[in-house]
């Protein structure tokens, strides 16, 4: 009482040394050793042992090894026992629990651990009722075991002499070392769990073994020693009242017969009230006898019933690495009725059926993951399918070359009719995932795949040969795969026949070297021949619309024509992009400072068309509203028709803006490549004059560098019109010949820089330059070759007028004029007419000529001194033409004027 007082007050208390010393003392007149690094009481009648360990007394050894030893231990006792003067245990609880053969009992003459790493938890209502195992495990013999059932209660008969607890103990030890040379002889390393049941009369364990070789042992037979066995099953049976009754048993056996070896074979019949007959068969290994396939375990449950003649069973197989159940209704004797099977479809089942595949199939399928199957079959009399239904889920594989994360798909197979279906397609692969469907002819091999969702094109590549991969190398798709449905028909083993029907819906991506922002599009693929039905592409607030066909000869030949049209405001960079050097051939001349309207329909010509390679027919209409460049001349806008057939381009419908006017016209472009000969008809109306020779200097400075842009001295002003029509090799425009006229109005004439030394001439006579009035100009001229003749020029205004005839040669540009200059001249009025006749004497003295080049020009009076001696001693006068020069060699095309 004052003990439990003293728990009470301190919440627990040590167990005093002069108790632990009395403890020890009752232990060693048993036999035994005991010592706990320390022991505790609490209030609730529990009492804690710590790292407790017990040996067997010996002598001579103050240190024996111990037999049991624990982490800790916690015992439950009933408090009111303890009045009574006896300790009554409830509960018990051992951690780290190890049991071990002292060296005097180990075979090997060291101590040899048997049970290691226990966790035991065990209860009993009362002292005369056994323990109950509430929780246990262990490692036995190195193998993870589990405890279930009741520990045995062992009575000690009244009436025979009480024996000391080490001779208990160390018969239980001699049992244990017996039991240990027995299991020795077995390869307890291929047993990966060990299941103990206990009961108050035996104890029995038990364990799977997956592989195992029968050894040499005393308790077999001699039959089966050596003998392999696929997933053994071995129970040991222990009694603890007699043990002649212990037991080592393992389930093997042999069965043979035609078709079928058998290990292992349990077999038990029955009848029920029905008269059906009913079987359960369980069989560690049965496999055909004319394969190397493994055994396989089978576990069956079989009912027939006679008067229907029909069978009923379910199966459990282990194929492989994997579990499948199979389920049986039928009739036996004409082999009609329904089979069911459910099971994975592992890598390593793949692996051992592959060999017994059609050769063409066996590369087809490569797992990573099992396949989860679902099977159905009906079989008409005679054992022949009539219908398959399949349910198929798939993690990681390879389909035919093509890598897939996840897939699925319900599948349906009729033999008689030779038809198969997969609906419910699920692909997934990456960030791509589509649904779908498959059906096949089995007999001709012709099959209809549909697909839709997002879906990579490339990412299916292995299914088709290289055109697949020439149809998409154009397309690089952004972060997010497209959005696509596909429709794929064709024979099996006949790519030729194969056609495709894609629709696809893509965010950013590449097509050629154009980047864009959408790209919506729909192809008809067949050998030799894609043709885009539609697309839409936009970038930014661009877009492009049209469709497009190109062919190929058969089986991945070179390309022959490649037939489009194409509407569309991308910038003209787009073109090449797009089109390859076909499109920047188009586009070359061009340099726009904003995106044209573009419309283009042809078709041009590949190496695969023989004697048309290279040949292009096409109409591209062109049109912008902002300034443009085109073969480096500037314009304010333009719109135009190019058509190509072959060699000859058209130049049709063309409408300019130039210098604030309208150019309007047409030319033609023919002959082969080293030949090329130009034609044209050109019109300019209402432009600034000053901005046109703005115009036309900036171009010779960007077809020549090099060359002077000089600068008007002073504005001229006025209005320009122009029409010149002419012909002549492309590339060599000083070998040009046409007509043309032109008409200057509302200009300042007088401000022309070719009138600065002939201003000098007049102020002679008292007339000066600035009163002349000079405001319009006509003429009309002709181009011959280097030379641009104009017969006649006149330069007018109110009160004067200068005409002119005369030759300006290209390209260095001297001048070989005759001009009459009449002052006081106007086009109409009493004024001018007077004058006329007054001053018409004067008006022949004026006549003079126009010599020097227009930057340096050199004006003379027809009539003056120097011509005058040149007559009389028979020199050319200046007025006069100079004979044709001497054939020139021909200039390149930087010799354009």
């Amino acid at each position: 009482l004052a003990l439990q007082l003293r728990i009470h007050a301190h919440g627990g208390l040590r167990l005093p040394a002069f108790a632990e010393t009395y403890l020890n003392q009752q232990l060693a007149a048993q036999g035994l050793v005991f010592h706990a690094d320390a022991i505790w009481l609490d209030p609730r009648g529990r009492i804690l042992l710590q790292a407790p360990r017990a040996s067997l007394a010996t002598p001579g050894d103050t240190d024996p090894p111990a037999f049991a030893s624990a982490r800790a231990a916690t015992l439950q006792i009933r408090r009111r026992a303890l009045f009574a003067g006896r300790i009554d245990l409830l509960r018990a609880e051992l951690t780290g629990l190890q049991l071990s053969l002292p060296p005097l009992f180990s075979p090997s003459g060291a101590t040899q651990p048997l049970l290691q790493t226990g966790e035991f938890r065990l209860a009993r209502p009362s002292a005369d009722q056994p323990w109950r195992v509430e929780q246990a495990s262990a490692r036995v013999l190195a193998i993870p075991t589990t405890f279930t059932g009741a520990l045995p209660a062992f009575e000690r008969d009244p009436d025979a002499p009480a024996k000391p607890a080490n001779v208990h103990v160390r018969l239980g030890l001699r049992h244990a070392a017996n039991t240990y040379r027995q299991l020795a002889a077995f390869p307890l390393d291929s047993v990966r769990h060990l299941r103990i049941e206990l009961s108050p009369e035996r104890l029995v364990a038990s364990a799977e073994i997956p592989a195992l070789r029968v050894p040499d042992h005393p308790a077999l037979p001699a039959a089966v020693v050596g003998a392999s066995l696929q997933d053994a099953h071995i129970a040991i049976s222990y009694s603890f009242a007699d043990p002649a009754q212990n037991e080592l048993r393992i389930d093997a056996g042999a069965l043979a017969a035609a078709t079928v070896e058998s290990g292992p074979l349990a077999l038990r019949l029955r009848r029920d009230a029905v008269s059906n007959l009913s079987a359960d068969l369980a069989a560690t290994g049965i496999r055909k006898a004319d394969t190397h396939l493994p055994a396989v375990p089978v576990v069956a449950s079989l009912r027939y019933a006679p008067a229907e003649r029909r069978l009923s069973g379910a199966l459990d197989l282990l194929l492989a690495d994997a579990p499948w159940g199979l389920d049986l209704d039928g009739s036996p004797a004409d082999r009609s009725g329904r089979a069911a099977a459910r099971g994975d479809l592992t890598p390593a089942l793949l692996e051992l059926v592959r060999p017994f595949l059609p050769e063409k199939a066996r590369p087809i399928l490569t797992l990573s993951d099992p396949v989860q199957l679902d099977l159905t079959a009906d079989f008409a009399p005679g054992g022949h399918p009539v219908l398959v239904l399949a349910r198929a889920s798939a993690g990681r594989a390879v389909a035919r070359d093509v890598r897939f994360d996840r897939a699925g798909a319900v599948l349906r197979y009729e033999p008689a009719a030779g038809r198969l279906r997969a609906d419910e397609l699920l692909l997934v692969q990456d960030d791509s995932g589509a649904i779908g469907s498959y059906e096949m002819d089995t007999r001709t091999l012709a099959f209809r795949f549909l697909l839709g969702g997002r879906l990579r094109p490339m990412g299916i590549e292995g299914w088709f040969s290289g055109w697949w991969d020439g149809l998409w190398a154009n397309f690089i798709f952004g972060p997010a795969p497209p959005g696509a449905e596909v429709d794929i028909q064709g024979v099996w083993r006949h790519p030729q026949r194969t056609t495709v029907f894609v629709g696809a819906n893509s965010g950013p991506m590449q097509l050629r070297e154009l980047a864009l922002d959408t790209l919506a599009t729909r192809l008809y693929i067949a050998d030799g021949l894609v043709d885009a039905l539609g697309f839409h592409a936009t970038r930014e607030t661009h877009a492009a619309a049209g469709r497009f066909t190109r062919r190929t000869l058969p089986r991945n030949g070179p390309w022959t024509n490649l037939a489009f049209d194409v509407r569309a405001s991308f910038p003209a960079d787009a073109l090449p992009a797009l089109f390859g050097d076909q499109g920047r051939s188009i586009v070359a001349p061009f340099a726009l400072d904003s995106a044209p309207a573009i419309h283009l329909v042809g078709e041009t010509f590949g190496p695969g068309s023989a004697e048309r390679s290279g040949q292009q027919r096409y109409r591209l209409d062109l049109s912008t509203g902002s300034p443009l460049r085109y073969a480096h001349f500037p314009l304010d806008h333009l719109a135009v028709r190019l058509e190509r057939r072959d060699d000859e381009i058209h130049l049709k419908d063309l409408r300019a803006g130039l210098a604030a006017g309208l150019a309007t016209g047409q030319a033609v472009l023919s002959g082969p490549a080293n030949a090329r000969w130009l034609a044209f008809d050109l019109a300019l109306a209402d432009a600034d004059l000053d901005r046109t020779i703005a115009n036309w200097r900036e171009f010779q400075t960007a077809r020549n560098p090099a060359a002077k842009n000089v600068t008007p001295e002073k504005p001229l002003g006025g209005k320009l019109a122009l029409r010149l029509a002419a012909t002549g090799p492309a590339d060599q425009p000083l070998k040009f010949s046409g007509q043309g006229d032109a008409r200057i109005t509302g200009a300042n004439l007088a401000s022309i820089r070719l009138l600065g030394r002939f201003s000098e001439l007049l102020s002679g006579l008292g007339i000066g330059l600035s009163t002349l009035k000079l405001t319009d100009a006509d003429t009309r001229f002709s181009l011959d070759r280097d030379r641009v003749l104009f017969a006649p020029i006149k330069l007018s205004g109110p009160s004067a007028l200068i005409e002119a005839a005369g030759t300006y040669r290209l390209p260095d540009g001297t001048l070989d004029f005759n001009a009459k200059v009449r002052p006081f001249e106007k086009r109409d009025g009493i004024l001018g007419s007077t004058a006329d006749f007054v001053l018409s004497p004067l008006s022949s003295a004026l006549e003079v000529e126009l010599a020097g080049t227009l930057e340096h020009p050199d004006w003379i009076f027809a009539y003056g001194p120097t011509q005058l001696f040149r007559r009389i001693t028979g020199g050319r006068p200046r007025s006069a033409t100079p004979p044709d020069p001497a054939p020139e060699s021909p200039r390149s095309a930087d010799d354009k004027p």
